[in-house]
Formats: C-alpha cells, structure tokens, sequence
C-alpha cells in the first residue's frame, strides 16, 4: 500500500486487533489503512460487530503498525 507499507496490497487478508479482515484502502490524510471485517466471523473482535447496522462488510480504519499479513 503505497506510503504506509509497500508491502501491503489491496484486498489482502490481514490481522487486526479486533481479528481477520481485507485491505480496503488508504485514508489519504492521515494514512491509515481501511480495513473491512466480515461480522459473521467468529474470529471478528465483538467491539467491531457492535458497529454493524446493516450490509454485509464493516470498515475499520488501523494506523499500518497495527495491522500484519495474515498467515
């Protein structure tokens, strides 16, 4: 992903705090990496499915530090 950390693509599995999620994107001004989060996955943190109204992703901006490939 660009600025933050190259190696980090779009639409790459990584781990959050709050559990397993995809690149989204890059916030331009602060440079944090959107990432979004399947709420039915177990896996997923419960503080980020609180945040799910309706749809089927939720988005959750990470500064590149807390973010990490997923192995």
């Amino acid at each position: 992903m660009s600025d933050t950390d190259p190696t980090m693509k779009f639409r790459q599995k990584v781990l959050t705090p709050y559990g397993p999620g995809l690149i989204q994107g890059q916030e331009l001004e602060t440079g944090e990496v959107i990432v979004s989060h399947d709420p039915y996955d177990p896996a997923v943190s419960d503080v980020v499915k609180e945040g799910f109204l309706t749809g089927i992703w939720i988005l959750w901006r990470y500064t590149a530090d807390q973010i990490a490939p997923f192995r």
